[in-house]
């Protein structure tokens, strides 16, 4: 599916979801894009990465995507 699936740490318990807007984050994209792209509301998408800033302990979207990306 992508790279984050598999390279992940066990510890990080990611939903299918939360993989799906983390995948479209990490590639650059608006909340407003990723919404569209699921068929959400960017509500929900911001939702859904204030959920991945706390498991990562990011601070922000790009410190979050640093942390991931540090994972890989």
């Amino acid at each position: 599916m992508n790279g984050f699936t598999t390279a992940l740490s066990p510890d990080a318990h990611l939903t299918p979801r939360e993989l799906q807007i983390l995948t479209r984050i990490a590639a650059g994209h608006s909340s407003k894009e990723v919404a569209r792209a699921l068929d959400i509301s960017p509500r929900t998408v911001e939702f859904h990465r204030s959920n991945l800033r706390k498991k990562f302990g990011a601070r922000n979207t790009a410190d979050l995507v640093r942390k991931v990306s540090a994972q890989i």
